[in-house]
């Protein structure tokens, strides 16, 4: 790798972090629009799911961006390597995940029946590989609406991550029946 390789992906690296750390500071513009839509009417069910579904989104691009720089970290490290597969611990993910969580309880605060928060809390705790708290709000999104089709298929994905096969092939089926109706 030539010196200029490694000086851009040395920049690559440094535009990463930033970006994380404006992530990590809840600084990105779509939360500061949101937050400033929720703080507008806090009695809005809508704007606190919208929160909590953009820090959902958001943990998925600070995951995204933690992988890439992992990525370009191990190829500088190991510039032999051949394709390798990385597993790389983000313990941060929590903290937005923690925070969504936060905005689903206000929604229920709020409207205990508002459609899919049960759902996106157990998306949230899958996230955190809390398998409990994960298939327990699932469960309370199929039993809210026992035709939701994403509770089933999230619920065959937890139980399948848990090893627990049988249930995960009865959702898997759910899933699809509910799909195809």
């Amino acid at each position: 790798m030539g010196l200029l390789e490694k000086l851009q992906e040395t920049d690559m690296i440094a535009v990463l972090e930033r970006e994380m750390a404006a992530l990590r500071e809840g600084k990105s513009k779509e939360n500061q629009r949101i937050i400033r839509v929720a703080e507008g009417d806090e009695n809005d069910p809508s704007a606190w799911f919208d929160m909590g579904m953009n820090d959902i989104a958001e943990a998925l691009r600070y995951e995204d961006l933690a992988f890439e720089r992992a990525r370009i970290q191990y190829y500088q490290e190991h510039p032999e390597a051949e394709e390798a597969t990385l597993n790389v611990a983000i313990p941060e993910l929590a903290d937005f995940y923690h925070h969504a969580l936060e905005c689903f309880d206000h929604v229920l605060q709020l409207d205990s029946e508002y459609y899919g928060v049960h759902c996106q809390r157990g998306i949230c705790y899958a996230n955190m590989h809390d398998n409990e708290n994960a298939e327990t709000a699932f469960l309370q999104a199929l039993k809210d609406d026992d035709e939701d089709a994403n509770a089933a298929y999230n619920l065959a994905l937890l139980y399948e991550d848990w090893g627990k096969d049988d249930k995960a092939a009865e959702y898997f089926a759910l899933a699809q029946k509910l799909q195809e109706e």
